[in-house]
């Protein structure tokens, strides 16, 4: 189940990575917010094309590939928030150790989700439409809307929010997908799964451990 949410809900996400051939931000001023928002998002498609222009080159290993593809979305996407966020009243009620082994399982979970994407490739392209500042809890954040413009099938809505954090590092923390939020999807998902249980711990146990089967079988394949 856990497999399943995770590649629907990420589905255009990898698309837009793969595909993102140009990001204008003329409405936004150099050095603002929301032009560094938008250049977040013009790098992570930019890294993207440049490294999966390397292995259709043969100029990098399958291997490599997958290295530098999870290594860039590990730096670019917030899993630490979004994880603790989809835990939503329970994360109160969870000791340390545990949290910390869920969200270790949940960024693995994720970020295989990404790479299975990316052999699904096509030439997509995307248009930010604008970047607007924003207030995300006690920090700064920007929503950058965007569209995908398919090739085949009708455009789809895209709207990214992008997180300032303390020490002044940007990173997504949500995306919106034909209205959907990713990060409400995962919330609903967990607490569900956690809801069920006897109590909170075991419901982050099995969780965790859903998480860490799907991941070991896509590392055994």
């Amino acid at each position: 189940m856990i497999m399943k949410y995770l590649r629907n809900q990420f589905v255009f996400i990898f698309s837009i990575l793969m595909t993102f051939s140009w990001l204008s931000s003329a409405s936004c001023s150099a050095g603002s917010l929301e032009g560094n928002a938008s250049n977040l998002i013009q790098s992570l498609g930019d890294e993207a094309i440049q490294i999966l222009k390397e292995y259709e080159h043969k100029e990098i290993s399958a291997q490599e590939k997958t290295k530098r593809l999870r290594s860039m979305i590990v730096k670019k996407v917030d899993f630490q928030r979004i994880g603790l966020s989809s835990l939503g009243k329970y994360r109160r009620q969870l000791p340390k150790d545990l949290i910390e082994k869920f969200l270790q399982a949940f960024e693995k979970a994720v970020t295989r989700t990404y790479l299975e994407k990316f052999e699904g490739y096509n030439d997509d392209n995307l248009v930010v439409v604008s970047a607007i500042l924003t207030d995300i809890g006690r920090s700064k954040g920007v929503i950058v809307k965007s569209e995908l413009r398919r090739k085949t099938g009708p455009k789809v809505s895209l709207v990214w929010i992008v997180r300032q954090k303390k020490d002044g590092k940007i990173t997504v923390v949500d995306l919106h997908v034909g209205g959907a939020s990713l990060l409400q999807s995962y919330s609903q998902q967990h607490q569900v799964i956690i809801g069920r249980a006897k109590n909170p711990r075991a419901g982050i146990k099995e969780l965790t451990d859903i998480l860490n089967s799907n991941n070991a079988k896509w590392e055994a394949a």
